[in-house]
């Protein structure tokens, strides 16, 4: 099997299609199948190598702004098509199906176009964002748009466009209109910001729902349902804030080790899991699932923890030093279920026990207006082993 992306012509000053080749004995005598992509370049800034848009930028240098970003939209949707076609062929072999070479373009342009049958049933009408929105999702929990890798998703990536999606219904609501593609201007990103700003989010918060904003801009352009450039703008950035890294001390870490919390079982469970993730330094979605099969040596016998982090699928190995053995080896190196909001809760009293009592200000933007916040000196997750920034919790 071979995926290859070809243009059709190479006659000089002329755009020529770039199509999709793939070479497989179930097309025909042939064993060929051509797909169109939708894009047309001009054959010189082909790159027959890497089969994308050139990147020299002895190549490059003159063109405007315009045409390097409508290299980079070309990119895009071939990597998307070239992820789609993967994962149809993996699906095909998988389940031993024999389909012909038009029943594979059928199935190649459901995944690549999703939201045609949404955009049908707007009787030919303009799609709106809500609708666009309610199947983006859709796709994204069925494993129907990928990331540029190819990949599905993680849960809280999904999560993360859930949770924009609601607060633009609710932006929608405020406005009292449904909104589409070509409403997308200075003055709409304007009342986004401060529909969020009133709802009194902080800056690296308004920030996000930008960042998916715009990713989502990015895909319904390629799909041919947004024709502006409105998110390329300047105006039109994800405002974002640098936070101050605060952390314990290895001193205070003792004091919270050392707590007699043998009345209460779920304060131990709760300690014994935050001292893990000072000792492993990784984030509470990697380590609050270690079992047994975690744990492995090294050819000179050092005990190692083994994990694949569920955000970036990196795989990391962490030596075991005694205190962290200690603690494992207490739960049969199996880590009982927990909520982490309730660990979050439990981390406030411990650290009180503890007396670990001062306070710090620190000045953060919320609602756009920059204020100063007191916070007790206690925190969730990652707090001296890399000196990274850390999870505050509030008095």
């Amino acid at each position: 099997m071979k995926i290859q992306f070809k243009i059709t012509r190479k006659i000089s000053g002329k755009k020529s299609p770039i199509l999709l080749v793939i070479f497989n004995k179930m097309f025909g005598k042939k064993g060929v199948l051509y797909y169109g992509t939708g894009t047309k370049i001009l054959p010189n800034y082909f790159d027959t190598i890497t089969q994308r848009p050139v990147k020299n930028k002895g190549t490059l240098k003159g063109l405007d702004r315009e045409t390097l970003r409508d290299f980079q939209l070309i990119e895009d949707k071939l990597n998307q098509i070239q992820a789609a076609a993967r994962i149809l062929i993996d699906q095909i072999t998988y389940n031993k199906l024999k389909i012909d070479s038009t029943q594979f373009k059928e199935k190649l342009d459901q995944l690549l176009h999703p939201t045609e049958e949404v955009n049908h049933k707007s009787s030919n009408s303009e799609i709106t964002i809500k609708e666009y929105l309610n199947q983006y999702i859709l796709d994204l929990r069925n494993g129907n748009r990928l990331t540029e890798q190819g990949n599905c998703l993680k849960p809280g990536s999904i999560k993360n466009y859930e949770t924009f999606s609601a607060q633009f219904i609710l932006f929608q609501k405020r406005l009292n209109r449904e909104l589409r593609f070509s409403d997308i201007s200075m003055q709409l990103y304007k009342e986004f910001i401060l529909f969020l700003n009133h709802k009194n989010y902080s800056t690296n918060s308004v920030g996000k729902h930008i960042v998916r904003f715009k990713k989502l801009l990015r895909d319904a352009k390629l799909e041919g349902l947004y024709k502006g450039n409105e998110h390329e703008q300047k105006y039109f950035k994800a405002p974002e804030e640098d936070i101050e890294a605060v952390y314990l001390t290895s001193e205070e870490l003792t004091r919270i080790k050392d707590l007699n919390l043998s009345n209460e079982p779920i304060l131990d469970l709760h300690r014994d899991i935050f001292l893990i993730g000072c000792h492993t330094a990784q984030r509470i979605s990697d380590y609050k699932s270690i079992c047994p099969n975690n744990i492995m040596s090294t050819a000179a016998g050092t005990k190692i923890l083994k994990l694949k982090q569920v955000k970036t699928s990196c795989e990391v190995q962490i030596p075991i030093g005694r205190e962290l053995d200690n603690i494992l080896a207490k739960y049969n190196y199996k880590i009982p279920p927990i909520y982490d909001q309730h660990l979050n809760e439990s981390l406030k009293i411990i650290c009180r026990a503890a007396e670990v009592l001062d306070t710090i200000t620190i000045e953060r933007t919320r609602g756009g207006e920059k204020n100063a916040y007191c916070y007790l000196n206690a925190i969730l997750s990652k707090a001296i082993l890399q000196g990274e920034q850390v999870l505050l919790i509030c008095t």
